[in-house]
């Protein structure tokens, strides 16, 4: 039996929903697709992106959503990574503190 051949909107679909979801695991199950294809297909489509923001092609809506998507999520995950980092000092000081004393 031969692999199974995707379209590019199907692709884009499908790389759109993994950015809004939790988990690209329980996505991958639930379409029955590698979560390796799934990575596969994000760095496809992002590689593509800045490639046509240097040529001036015109870009379509679509793909300035989700690229635009991308970064809100990259963006999000910076700012939980900087809560941690905060709530983290904030242990460390006060242990200091109470060694200290």
């Amino acid at each position: 039996m031969g692999r199974k051949r995707f379209d590019e909107s199907y692709r884009r679909e499908v790389v759109e929903l993994s950015y809004r979801r939790d988990s690209i695991q329980s996505l991958s199950k639930e379409l029955g697709i590698s979560p390796d294809l799934i990575y596969r297909w994000r760095r496809e489509l992002i590689s593509k992106v800045p490639l046509q923001w240097a040529s001036n092609e015109p870009i379509s809506r679509e793909e300035l959503e989700l690229e635009n998507r991308r970064l809100k999520r990259a963006i999000q995950e910076i700012e939980e990574d900087k809560e941690i980092l905060k709530k983290a000092i904030d242990i460390f000081s006060l242990r200091n503190r109470k060694s200290s004393n």
